[in-house]
């Protein structure tokens, strides 16, 4: 789930996101201002909901980006895991305690 701009609250699991689109990965919010006047330039919130096995639990997980432009945080269950800065740069984050 995708959604252009900032939204208070949003990182939290039970935020309203009946609104927002449905995108396939990958996805950059910014490609439809390249080919308009109005360039964007601000916030953009994606979503995922993942389900997992009671047996996953007990694994060492990891939540990967192949590439995330500029600025990102994660949250998991409303908890923020980890900050990245960098240009469509790959970085990964490892889910302690946070499922």
């Amino acid at each position: 789930m995708y959604k252009c701009g900032d939204y208070c609250g949003a990182e939290q699991p039970l935020f309203d996101d009946s609104g927002w689109e449905s995108i396939g990965l990958p996805h950059s919010f910014s490609i439809p201002y390249f080919m308009s006047k109005d360039f964007y330039v601000g916030y953009g919130w994606y979503r995922k909901t993942l389900q997992l096995n009671k047996s996953d639990l007990a694994k060492r997980l990891f939540l990967e980006f192949d590439g995330v432009f500029q600025e990102a945080e994660v949250f998991v269950n409303g908890q923020l895991v980890g900050k990245h800065v960098g240009g469509y740069t790959a970085f990964a984050l490892i889910l302690r305690h946070m499922l």
